[in-house]
């Protein structure tokens, strides 16, 4: 065979052989690039998570101390109301007296007329 035809042949099979090697080293390094990528963005995802959890946990806590506070409030509240309902009775019961003392004074008054 002639060379020129030689150099034809090797030049038409290295051009789709060259092509090929070169979408097989691409397709490696876009793969790892994709996973870079999810590796990256688990990473990215878990921080934020992390920094959501730990916002989370303080706001929670806050919570606590508020709940806490709402409690003993709650309490100091209904020993309040405990003790108006006992003087209201008593004042109901004075009350009651006055008016039959009323009522008595007034059919003496009434009587006396």
């Amino acid at each position: 065979m002639e060379t020129a035809v030689v150099v034809a042949m090797i030049s038409v099979l290295a051009a789709p052989l060259a092509a090929f090697l070169t979408w097989l080293v691409n397709r490696r390094k876009h793969v790892a690039d994709i996973y870079n990528v999810l590796s990256e963005s688990s990473q990215n995802a878990v921080e934020t998570m992390q920094m959501t959890m730990h916002e989370l946990r303080i706001e929670l806590s806050e919570a606590k101390v508020k709940i806490d506070e709402l409690i003993s409030e709650n309490e100091l509240l209904r020993k309040d109301l405990h003790e108006l309902k006992v003087q209201n009775e008593q004042l109901i019961a004075e009350n009651r007296q006055f008016k039959a003392t009323i009522e008595a004074l007034t059919k003496a008054i009434n009587s006396q007329s």
